[in-house]
């Protein structure tokens, strides 16, 4: 065992600045308002992870969902919005009901009340839809504002830059600071914010080599369209994909929870909608 003397926290920072513990604090929030000492952390009982959908949409939290155009992005994000307003299960995940509000410029609205319908939606069920534009407000201040008003567990972005309107894509610094002011909206208000958005196309002809060997590889996180900060800002992300007429879903990119691993889905013709395959 080593006898080198272990340095309290108190004579560090008496030691570095001539301050007390309490006055040394006062002065880095100045700077780092949310600065805290380990043992504040350690022993705050409130800091828990709590999941919208178990394992895969923390609330307070971010989630993409990406694939290649025509793949099934929507169809996929109006399945999970339906099942937080039943508070049914979801490819065996628990799910806790609570009020969607879903925005869509992109799918024709008879379209979406169609899909609605055959999967099951009842009239009464907690889902709010913007059916078009957002006028008189930015992004951020119309996220604040459906937060205030409604208080959502989840709220669908569909499509990202559709709704998230910006000439600047591409530029890391930009879309991370945009994005982190949404999430510290959602965080305070402990809903979930799902941004539903674009893969680049790629690969070519050329198979990869696990769909070469009869398998399938999940879409790398390079092919997200825009800057890699998009990517970098959400705790889970959820990509579909597809191989002939089949549809592979994974979240393996996520920062936490039980993790979804390039499984296979099938479409229930009938409800229009994807069944995890758990044979």
């Amino acid at each position: 065992m080593s006898n080198k003397k272990i340095v309290s926290l108190e004579e560090l920072t008496e030691g570095a600045a001539g301050e007390t513990k309490e006055t040394l604090m006062e002065e880095i929030r100045k700077h780092f308002p949310d600065a805290v000492m380990n043992k504040a952390l350690m022993q705050n009982k409130t800091l828990t992870l709590s999941w919208l959908v178990d394992g895969l949409l923390l609330r307070g939290g971010s989630s993409l969902v990406v694939a290649e155009p025509k793949t099934g992005k929507s169809v996929l994000a109006r399945q999970i919005a339906l099942a937080v307003s039943q508070g049914q299960d979801i490819f065996n995940r628990e799910v806790k009901r609570g009020l969607v509000f879903y925005i869509s410029v992109e799918d024709h609205p008879a379209l979406i009340k169609e899909h609605m319908k055959n999967m099951g939606v009842k009239e009464d069920d907690s889902i709010m839809w913007s059916l078009g534009r957002i006028t008189g407000l930015k992004f951020k201040e119309a996220i604040e504002f459906i937060c205030k008003k409604v208080r959502p567990s989840l709220i669908v972005i569909d499509t990202m830059f559709k709704v998230f309107k910006t000439n600047d894509i591409n530029d890391y610094n930009t879309m991370i600071e945009s994005l982190q002011q949404v999430t510290e909206i959602v965080r305070n208000y402990k809903s979930h914010i799902m941004y539903i958005h674009h893969l680049n196309k790629g690969g070519g002809k050329t198979k990869q080599f696990g769909e070469v060997m009869g398998g399938h590889q999940a879409p790398s996180l390079s092919r997200v369209m825009g800057s890699m900060g998009i990517a970098g800002e959400m705790d889970s992300i959820i990509t579909l994909s597809r191989s002939g007429d089949s549809r592979f879903i994974d979240s393996s990119y996520s920062r936490c929870g039980r993790k979804l691993d390039n499984e296979l889905l099938f479409w229930d013709i009938k409800k229009g909608c994807y069944v995890l395959n758990d044979i």
